[in-house]
């Protein structure tokens, strides 16, 4: 074994020679011996492992990204707390561009990440033949529930990615989560190689579900490095933007969002976060960066191979023509076709709204540019509530599965909220104080719209557990008005 060890180490060495190296990266990443993006102020794979990232000094003529440092070469800034002062300091600071950074996983550094995956000369790469496999067989045929864009997904997608080194990682990771989410829980764990089979197994338990899921910490790490790898090659894909790349790289703008989406309730599972109660911001960040490039493309994407993943049915304001009144009513034949949970959101969705846009007028003598960006926000939700209050009344009475309904809600863009967010609402949630607390009310309330699809493994899970986050922070502000606006949410998702 020690041999076989000495062989990969020499193999590895003999590979990093062929590249250029640099001596700019951060000493997180020179410790570990892996290669650094040298994005600051925290680079991509100390941002994956929820990991500081210190910096070395830098002289006057080079930039001005590095964190201050104290004589003594510490970090000024607190190591427990460079996760959630990035997500902050990137709602209050844009990214000057469109390009998408890692989202962070807090997970137990047992080891270097690189390489984790990568097999010995003449073997063939079993977890990543698995992970392919399981694209094909499941991922893809769960990733949506309309026919058209189900196609999409199980031979189009697949087939960008075979010619696409950055696609075929972002496939693999997104079937890693997939993998390890509830639904495929009680199968076989995945084929490991014998240096992966000696690392300890932490089992990770779901509150929110009757089981324990267990999922191997390399196994994990296999994912994010997926996910790291494939994100560095697209971001060079989208840097050299033109009319012979851009479905590559609509494709791959789809495959980051649905990991982004789907990560969300694993790395809840798996937070090691100071202050667990805090939401998680990064993710919508992610996909704004996206959708600003497909929006400048959008008429070139509508004619090409993937144009499917661009039209919704529901996505209007049909809804605009019809009484509020007709859209409260939920009749028997509409009722036979909703879950629980989305009779629940009927039946309470329109007086939840209007008593949060009350609460919101009410504070018209504070902070009028705050309450001008949350009014902004509040219109956006609005459409949404609406659109899925029509869907449910006015689409086929005929359906009998809540799949149907599912269907149809799908096909109004629900989940296309975060697109639409202005950068301005987004700036308050970092502002402190009550005008803040209630940007996060409003932030519940648009997660609610994906708990709302349970049939889609990828938003299962995540987004009540960011309800609750929201609902505790809101507690700790002791803002009696809030925490009774917070209710209605969290009472729809306790409905199972």
């Amino acid at each position: 074994m020690a041999t076989g060890n000495q062989s990969d180490r020499g193999i590895r060495k003999r590979i990093r020679a062929r590249h250029s190296k640099s001596r700019k990266g951060c000493f997180t990443c020179k410790g570990r011996r892996v290669k650094c993006d040298e994005i600051k102020p925290t680079c991509g794979a100390c941002a994956l492992r929820g990991e500081p990232c210190d910096w070395p000094a830098e002289t006057g003529s080079q930039g001005h990204g590095t964190p201050d440092r104290s004589q003594d070469g510490s970090n000024r800034t607190g190591r427990t707390q460079a996760p959630r002062d990035q997500s902050k300091s990137r709602a209050a600071h844009p990214n000057s561009g469109p390009s998408p950074h890692p989202l962070q996983f807090d997970i137990g550094a047992s080891g270097p990440a690189s390489g984790c995956s990568t097999p010995r000369p003449g073997q063939l790469n079993m977890v990543d033949l698995q992970l392919h496999s399981h694209f094909m067989l499941h991922t893809s045929k769960h990733m949506s529930l309309n026919p058209r864009r189900q196609r999409t997904w199980e031979t189009v997608i697949p087939r960008f990615a075979m010619r696409n080194e950055a696609l075929m990682h972002l496939l693999l990771a997104l079937a890693g989560l997939d993998y390890a989410s509830d639904r495929t829980a009680d199968q076989q764990p995945p084929y490991t190689s014998p240096d992966m089979e000696s690392q300890p197994s932490p089992a990770i338990a779901d509150p929110g579900h009757g089981h324990n899921h267990t999922m191997d910490a390399a196994y994990l790490q296999i994912i994010i490095e997926h996910h790291q790898r494939g994100l560095e090659a697209f971001r060079t894909e989208l840097a050299n933007l033109s009319s012979a790349n851009l479905n590559l790289v609509f494709a791959g703008s789809m495959l980051l969002v649905g990991f982004a989406l789907a990560s969300l309730r694993i790395r809840n599972l798996s937070d090691e976060h100071p202050q667990p109660g805090q939401p998680r911001l990064d993710w919508i960040f992610l996909i704004q960066g996206l959708c600003t490039v497909i929006k400048q493309n959008w008429p070139e994407l509508c004619m090409g191979p993937l144009r499917d993943m661009v039209q919704y049915g529901y996505a209007n304001d049909d809804w605009r023509l019809c009484p509020r009144d007709t859209l409260r009513s939920v009749s028997v034949p509409v009722r036979r076709g909703c879950s629980p949970r989305l009779l629940a959101f009927c039946r309470g969705a329109d007086d939840a709204l209007t008593q949060l846009v009350a609460y919101h007028e009410s504070l018209a003598s504070r902070q009028r540019q705050i309450l001008a960006e949350q009014k902004a926000a509040l219109d956006i939700l609005e459409t949404m509530y609406m659109r899925a209050l029509y869907v449910v009344r006015f689409s086929d009475e005929g359906r009998e599965s809540p799949l149907d309904v599912q269907a149809d809600l799908e096909d109004a863009a629900l989940m296309a909220w975060a697109e639409f967010l202005p950068q301005g609402f987004l700036d308050t949630l970092a502002g402190g104080g009550v005008c803040s607390t209630l940007s996060y009310v409003i932030l519940a309330y648009f997660h609610l719209l994906f708990s709302l699809l349970e049939s889609f493994w990828y938003v299962k899970g995540g987004f009540d557990g960011e309800i609750v986050k929201i609902k505790e922070l809101v507690d700790t502000s002791g803002e009696g008005e809030l925490m009774s606006l917070m209710q209605w949410p969290v009472s729809v998702i306790a409905v199972s």
